[in-house]
């Protein structure tokens, strides 16, 4: 049987979310290198600008959807 738990992410790692979460908000520029390893799914929502000199890596296997 599963323990029910919290789990609270680091304030690195939280989202932005309005209206008592029913909202997440990200932002429309990537501003920092960033890499999306084998292990992991990610995902955008809206336009996605990289911009100039930042580099975004999806590893083999890794997914990136932008919505």
């Amino acid at each position: 049987e599963l323990a029910a738990g919290t789990i609270t992410p680091t304030s690195e790692f939280k989202g932005n979310f309005k209206n008592g979460g029913m909202f997440r908000t990200n932002a429309q520029a990537l501003d920092t290198n960033i890499t999306i390893l084998a292990t992991e799914n990610a995902q955008v929502t809206g336009t996605l600008t990289i911009n100039s000199s930042v580099t975004l890596t999806v590893n083999s296997g890794g997914r990136l959807v932008v919505s």
